[in-house]
């Protein structure tokens, strides 16, 4: 195949195929033990207003705004999004507000959340990408503000044909993730992406992902941005 570059992977192209047939059977699929915890940490957080990153359909959204939380949700996928809109309105629920974005680009005043949700989000873009996002979530976070990250199974894909970067990011050129931008993340890794925050917890949940608990730090995020992350 032909030279790839980092800079000219489309996200929104495979994410929007995956919800073009996004239909009532979303809003059924039963809460996850992850969102239920998720939520639990933002209510004991005392969280007014949470970002969710990679929002997708807005199932985990409409999950913290039942809580009474105001929630915005962010996904990249233009379907995605038009689908929870809908799913709000019908629902009748005025604190949950969803917008087309990327989660290394935030279009939110510094300051604004008392949480952020990246719930595997950060695995699914290029290394350079994710620590620019990572920058931008302690932006947006209001000190002390919490994150709550999750990053999928490191040999959750494996099997499936895939061009590798220099960085480790991979794109699956064949079969069912044909498209999908991807990057496995070592305990290390995440505890390296994460080193501006104070990590609380890192654990390994029985399906192989990794959730991550942490707490903006008061000073600048620069400082602990490592350059160069072992692949």
């Amino acid at each position: 195949m032909s030279e790839l570059d980092l800079d000219e992977l489309d996200y929104a192209s495979f994410w929007n195929r995956v919800f073009a047939a996004a239909d009532g059977n979303w809003k059924r699929v039963p809460t996850t033990e992850r969102a239920n915890r998720i939520v639990e940490l933002l209510v004991a957080h005392q969280a007014k207003v949470v970002l969710d990153l990679g929002c997708a359909v807005g199932r985990l959204s409409m999950r913290i705004a039942a809580a009474g939380i105001d929630v915005y949700g962010v996904d990249i996928s233009q379907r995605a999004i038009e689908f929870a809109q809908a799913w709000a309105r019908e629902e009748g629920m005025p604190n949950v507000h969803f917008q087309v974005g990327s989660a290394s680009n935030l279009l939110f005043p510094d300051a604004t959340f008392d949480a952020v949700i990246a719930n595997a989000v950060l695995d699914h873009m290029p290394l350079v990408e994710a620590r620019r996002a990572a920058r931008e979530i302690w932006a947006v976070l209001r000190p002390q503000g919490l994150v709550i990250a999750s990053f999928d199974d490191p040999q959750s894909k494996e099997g499936h044909a895939y061009h590798r970067f220099a960085d480790g990011t991979r794109l699956y050129i064949r079969g069912p993730y044909r498209g999908l931008v991807w990057r496995p993340y070592t305990e290390a890794e995440i505890l390296r992406l994460f080193s501006s925050f104070q990590v609380e917890e890192l654990k390994r949940d029985p399906d192989g992902s990794f959730l991550v608990v942490a707490y903006k730090q008061i000073r600048s995020p620069d400082a602990g941005v490592e350059e160069s992350v072992g692949n």
